[in-house]
C-alpha cells in the first residue's frame, strides 16, 4: 500500500512539473520573445525578400485573402554592423520592401521601418493626424 501511495505522488509531481515547464515554454514564445525583439534598434538595408509556405496557417485566418494566410513574409536585414537579421514581417510591410531598401529598426516598436524620404514624410504625415 505505501508502495502505491509512493508511485502516486510520483505521478501528481511529474504532472505538476509538465504543467509548469509548459507555462514556461508558452510565456517565452509569446511575451518574452516579443519584449526582446521590441528591445532591439538597428539600422541598414535589405538584402533580400522572400516567402516561405505555411501549410497550417488557413486555421488562424480562415476568411483572409490567400497571399497573407498561407505565407509567413521574412526579409534579410544586413545591419550597419554587418550582422545579418532574419525579420519577419507582416504582409503590408513586406510589399513595400525591396532588395537594397533602408530599414531602421527602433526600440520600442515591433517591425523595422523603410528608412526613405517618402517614407519618412508619410509617416510624419500620419504622426499629425494620429
Amino acid at each position: 500500500m505505501q508502495i502505491m501511495l509512493a508511485i502516486d505522488k510520483n505521478k501528481k509531481l511529474s504532472g505538476a512539473i509538465l504543467v509548469v515547464v509548459t507555462v514556461a515554454a508558452v510565456t517565452s514564445a509569446f511575451f518574452i520573445h516579443d519584449y526582446y525583439l521590441r528591445g532591439q534598434a538597428y539600422d541598414g538595408v535589405i538584402q533580400e525578400t522572400y516567402r516561405v509556405r505555411n501549410w497550417l496557417r488557413w486555421f488562424k485566418a480562415p476568411l483572409k485573402h490567400p497571399e497573407y494566410r498561407y505565407y509567413y513574409h521574412y526579409w534579410l536585414i544586413v545591419d550597419s554592423d554587418g550582422v545579418k537579421r532574419e525579420v519577419r514581417v507582416p504582409h503590408f510591410l513586406w510589399s513595400k520592401g525591396s532588395a537594397g531598401t533602408p530599414v531602421k529598426k527602433v526600440t520600442g516598436e515591433r517591425y523595422p521601418r523603410i528608412d526613405t524620404p517618402k517614407a519618412n514624410e508619410d509617416r510624419n504625415v500620419m504622426e499629425r493626424f494620429f
